[in-house]
């Protein structure tokens, strides 16, 4: 069998699947081919949604939090933010000290930073309105960000991350980590299933 389109989202796929069928039903009626190739059951769309998503396996994780210590400064704030808010990674990158607030232990999450160029960063409104929120700042995570600043970005200083910063600073936590087969989003997907497990 074939799978469709494996790179895009299942959303996208089922889009384009509904533009293009119309059009091979006209080429049946027209005898221009005998049957619609949109809908063989031999062509498979991914529906398990977010299935390129996976929750990193327990033993690893506690091997990600005992061993952060060891990473530079930039690189263990990034892995500390993923591991215990999980935040999307443009909400990490838009994340400034005045945003924190070690009293009331909470984190306001109020911009995100994309890079649509693959270049420069570009600080935007999180990614829908419920992404405009406080979560809680867990007293491990003030532990790994310490020493707080007064101003700028927790990751860039004056200016957020640009996108060969990010990658670099991720490819070495994937790499020292252990961390070859997951992606930043897959943090988010970890932290959801801990939580869940915990009857949050």
């Amino acid at each position: 069998h074939c799978r469709l389109w494996d790179t895009y989202a299942r959303e996208t796929i089922l889009k384009i699947k509904h533009i293009i069928s119309p059009a091979f039903d006209c080429a049946v009626e027209d005898e221009l081919i005998s049957k619609n190739p949109v809908q063989s059951k031999r062509l498979l769309i991914n529906t398990d949604k977010g299935d390129h998503h996976k929750a990193i396996p327990p033993e690893l994780m506690q091997h990600v939090r005992k061993h952060m210590d060891t990473l530079p400064r930039r690189e263990r704030c990034i892995v500390a933010l993923l591991c215990y808010t999980g935040l999307r990674f443009e909400e990490i990158l838009g994340l400034q000290w005045s945003d924190t607030d070690i009293e009331a232990k909470e984190i306001k999450i109020q911009r995100a930073v994309i890079h649509p160029t693959r270049n420069q960063p570009l600080v935007k409104l999180p990614k829908t309105k419920a992404s405009t929120r406080t979560i809680p700042l867990a007293d491990k995570l003030i532990e790994h960000l310490s020493p707080f600043e007064s101003e700028g970005f927790i990751l860039g200083g004056e200016k957020p991350l640009t996108y060969q910063q990010k990658k670099r600073c991720f490819d070495k936590i994937r790499e020292r980590m252990g961390l070859e087969a997951y992606s930043a989003h897959d943090f988010r997907h970890t932290c959801a299933t801990e939580w869940k497990e915990h009857g949050m």
